[in-house]
């Protein structure tokens, strides 16, 4: 027999032997599918609390992203129909043929327009029209020298349907060129407009969708790694490495997950926009969304304590109630099988007990007499038996 037989006999030898065991195991089992019952509700309530969370997040992020994707490819299609401006492409074609005069009123058209495309969106935060013919870059407000390098840095034009992000020193332009060509043509474009974005624009209206102070909110182009956060300075190179890395495999999902950064771990809800080739993260801790939970997380350590309390009173209670008045009526019946028959117990209470030792103690006494009136008719008939 092994060590597994031995202890299912101890413990069937124990569950046969003792009543109070099996009365206090059984109501044990009896309340274990409450608690386990009340454990699932508490799992349940956390599960869609976190559902119905993520899913007011990403309805928030994908209605702001939805936003700005429209915007976005309005100023791209108000860019794009500039790029046929007559006095844009006079300037960029036949600057020869024209005086200074004429050069200075097609500039202050120009410099119209742009105008009137910059104010069109809170956005933008300037707008530049580089034309090397004449060595000008303007702008609505100014006109200066060709940066030979900025233009350089901003001739890269996209052929997709994807917005043409370009990141130049920490600014985020929107450029365009033409004739519009591929990157690998070789030839130059005879003019770029290009928009520069407002990063702090940008950033009042992510800060719009923070609703307290341990909210984190992100915006990140694929294309050019360039992050715009509603707390300057939030991700780090490293941090925007294991973020992207860690959701790169869900990307063309709006979803949500769990992301650690700095050994803080945040439930994260994120929507993608294949124009803007962007993903808009919003983070929150989550210890702040359990946070309503907290006192039914209470209520469910007291509903364990009450459970145990409730076991050791019921234990205590049938142990005085039952299982002692059990004891002392099974010693007092050893006792008269022993031959004890001057033996008598008594019961505090007046219930069944008080009756059953008052049955045992009339019966012990009925036995007694029997007993001594067997034992007197046997001396008597031992007496007629020597008289006889």
């Amino acid at each position: 027999m092994n060590k597994g037989e031995d202890s299912m006999g101890i413990f069937s030898r124990l569950w046969r032997e003792s009543i109070l065991k099996r009365l206090v195991i059984s109501f044990i089992v009896i309340l274990l599918p409450i608690y386990f019952l009340n454990i699932a509700i508490y799992n349940w309530g956390i599960k869609t609390l976190r559902r119905e969370i993520s899913s007011s997040m990403i309805s928030q992020v994908s209605f702001y992203l939805d936003g700005l994707e429209k915007e976005i490819e309005r100023i791209q299609i108000l860019q794009y129909n500039f790029l046929g401006d007559n006095d844009l492409n006079k300037l960029a074609t036949i600057p020869q043929a024209l005086n200074n005069i004429e050069k200075m009123q097609c500039i202050l058209r120009l410099q119209q327009q742009l105008n009137v495309i910059k104010n069109s969106s809170m956005y933008i935060d300037d707008m530049y029209a580089i034309i090397p013919a004449v060595g000008k870059k303007i702008s609505p407000t100014s006109i200066s020298e060709f940066d030979a390098d900025q233009y350089m840095r901003l001739r890269y034009f996209s052929l997709s349907s994807r917005a043409n992000f370009v990141n130049v020193d920490g600014k985020l332009f929107l450029s365009a060129g033409f004739p519009i060509q591929s990157p690998n043509y070789g030839k130059e474009p005879i003019f770029i407009v290009a928009i520069e974005l407002s990063k702090q624009k940008i950033r009042n209206a992510l800060e719009l969708m923070i609703n307290n102070s341990q909210e984190r909110v992100v915006l990140v182009n694929l294309d050019q790694k360039y992050v715009i956060s509603a707390e300057s300075n939030f991700l780090s190179e490293q941090q925007y490495e294991q973020l992207v890395s860690v959701n790169r495999d869900k990307l063309e999902n709006n979803t949500y997950d769990i992301v650690v950064l700095d050994g803080i771990r945040y439930l994260t809800v994120y929507t993608t926009s294949d124009f803007l080739n962007s993903i808009l993260y919003k983070y929150v801790p989550e210890n702040a969304v359990f946070e309503p939970l907290r006192k039914y997380r209470i209520w469910f350590i007291g509903f364990t304590v009450m459970a145990l309390v409730i076991i050791i009173v019921y234990s205590l209670y049938i142990y005085k109630f039952i299982h002692k008045p059990i004891n002392k009526l099974s010693d007092a019946f050893k006792q008269v099988e022993e031959g004890n028959l001057s033996i008598s117990i008594k019961h505090n209470y007046d219930d069944e007990f008080q009756y059953i030792y008052n049955q045992f103690n009339a019966m012990v006494d009925n036995l007694k007499t029997s007993i001594d009136q067997v034992y007197k008719q046997k001396i008597f008939m031992q007496k007629m038996e020597l008289k006889q």
